[in-house]
């Protein structure tokens, strides 16, 4: 995968921005679980070497509605929303197993791992306040203690090299679960747009008048 996506960043090069450029944009807990497996893998020792054009090539992390912290409503509101209308009282109980059997252990590591994320890329998180999933409470607390890690390593600047800030967020205020871009395309795409224009060095661009 690692070397696919550096093939990829590598086509997606030009003559206006020759060193190629990767962005991984996410959605919802499967995304954020894909980011914490690349992250560990990028981390690992040997991995510039292992993997040099995507390691060289990857710019910034865009993660949309996640990561849902994964506690007891979590459940609840997965059943109520997904698992119950598509699978009924058999799905329930096949969840319920997964849960116990160690689904709650994943969830607590995958957000403890994301607050502690050893990559140093930009990120940007996409969320809402009437996410049924994704709670907004929730998500909120990670992103303060992701900020509070960031700002207490040793050494570690309030900007990233291209001048934008670690972690970036846009709250929207009325918006399903990644559903934000239907909701508010022009505000999505404002915001998607100005950061990848930023990570890769790029001016800011101007704010739409409305």
């Amino acid at each position: 995968l690692l070397a696919q996506l550096g093939s990829a960043a590598t086509v997606g090069s030009s003559s206006e921005q020759p060193h190629p450029s990767l962005f991984l944009h996410l959605f919802s807990n499967g995304g954020g679980f894909l980011y914490s497996q690349i992250s560990r893998l990028l981390t690992a020792p040997g991995a510039p070497q292992r993997y040099p054009r995507c390691h060289s090539a990857l710019k910034g992390i865009i993660l949309d509605s996640c990561p849902a912290v994964m506690n007891w409503e979590f459940r609840r509101r997965m059943w109520q929303v997904n698992t119950y209308p598509k699978w009924g009282i058999w799905g329930q109980l096949l969840v319920q197993l997964m849960w116990f059997s160690g689904g709650w252990l994943y969830g607590l590591l995958f957000v403890r791992f994301l607050v502690v994320d050893p990559l140093p890329v930009p990120q940007l998180y996409l969320y809402s306040v009437t996410d049924y999933l994704s709670d907004c409470t929730g998500l909120e607390r990670y992103l303060t203690q992701r900020r509070a890690h960031l700002a207490a390593r040793d050494c570690a600047s309030a900007l990233s090299p291209a001048g934008l800030p670690w972690v970036s967020a846009v709250r929207f205020e009325k918006s399903p679960h990644v559903q934000h871009l239907r909701t508010y395309p022009e505000l999505y795409r404002e915001a998607v747009q100005g950061f990848v224009t930023q990570a890769r060095g790029m001016p800011k661009p101007q704010r739409t008048e409305r």
